[in-house]
């Protein structure tokens, strides 16, 4: 199962298995502050400030988006929400090429900017 802890790169490497669903529903409870206290999350730090612990805050769509990227040896993952939860998109993808661009990315963004 993709929860097998053993089973390396094909496993459940952040220690989480969700869907995009469960995950959208996540991101906007985070930003909403229905979890935890969200100001601390994604203030940009003094030194980069477009990133706030792991997150790229980005203005996108007229708004201010915090987004973030994964991979591992056979799944990619893209997700940005805006700022006030009112927008989110995540792109979850089984396998990865060995080599080449980022255009899993630019395809999250159109469809964020299309929510």
């Amino acid at each position: 199962p993709a929860s097998d802890s053993g089973a390396g790169a094909l496993g459940a490497e952040g220690g989480i298995v969700a869907n995009a669903r469960e995950e959208a529903r996540f991101l906007v409870a985070l930003v909403r502050g229905e979890l935890v206290p969200t100001r601390p999350l994604f203030t940009p730090s003094a030194a980069n400030g477009a990133y706030a612990l792991g997150t790229a805050v980005e203005r996108r769509c007229g708004g201010t988006a915090y987004t973030h990227d994964g991979a591992g040896g056979a799944w990619t993952s893209s997700v940005a929400v805006s700022a006030d939860g009112s927008r989110v998109a995540v792109l979850l993808l089984n396998g990865r090429r060995a080599r080449g661009g980022r255009d899993y990315a630019a395809a999250l963004l159109r469809l964020f900017c299309a929510a």
